[in-house]
């Protein structure tokens, strides 16, 4: 099988949700499995532009998006929308022209599949973990199974494990038991780099997790 990793960033969820998997579903054909790995704190709908990195969004929009609903959107949050003006004139005016990859960062991507991993130095307790309380909601998680669970797709929902030092790993493990279709799981905080993001190590135990679950389901079928 082959497959594709569509990697989106934390604030386009936070404000757009399932825009995305629903434009790509939009424009190919139904896979025959779809995987969709939340943080513990994303396992809830959530829509706050006062608390949320917006720009990502927001630059989505206007680039893949130029519509009525876009202006719609960034019409009812002027004080955002505003931002995004002023930081991309500062970033115009202020920025570099823009520089080709390193060699050897070119050559990384080309031999990693296009995997690049997050710099940071590998994390040794959670000091610099932003710990976050949100309660994950059942009934969108299922609503979510449901939606795409249509024409043959398997839908698999994971959440992600915490380093094992993280204090709202209990919270979490309460919250979610039952509800993804992994285990939530505390990892050792070497996996992860000091802001919790995978190490290249985790990134690859997280995806070997994730090709069993589809090897196993392929074997029941």
């Amino acid at each position: 099988m082959k497959a594709c990793n569509i990697a989106e960033y934390e604030g386009v969820f936070e404000l757009y949700r399932l825009l995305i998997p629903d434009e790509v579903l939009h424009r190919n054909d139904p896979p025959r499995f779809l995987v969709m790995a939340f943080c513990p704190w994303n396992l809830a709908p959530y829509d706050d532009w006062a608390k949320s990195t917006t720009y990502e969004a927001i630059l989505l929009r206007l680039r893949f998006f130029p519509n009525f609903q876009t202006a719609f959107v960034l019409a009812k949050h002027p004080s955002q929308t505003f931002d995004f003006l002023t930081r991309t004139l500062r970033m115009t005016v202020a920025a570099p022209a823009h520089a080709e990859l390193a060699p050897e960062t070119a050559r990384y991507r080309q031999d990693h599949q296009g995997f690049m991993p997050r710099p940071g130095e590998r994390m040794a307790d959670c000091s610099s973990f932003s710990d976050r309380l949100r309660a994950p909601d059942a009934q969108w998680i299922e609503e979510m199974r449901r939606r795409y669970t249509t024409k043959g797709t398997r839908v698999i929902i994971d959440v992600t494990p915490l380093p094992s030092c993280a204090e709202s790993f209990g919270y979490y493990a309460k919250q979610l038991r039952g509800r993804t279709d992994n285990q939530f799981e505390p990892w050792p905080p070497q996996l992860f780099n000091g802001s919790g993001h995978f190490m290249p190590v985790g990134a690859t135990k997280f995806s070997e997790l994730i090709a069993r679950q589809i090897r196993d389901a392929v074997r029941i079928d």
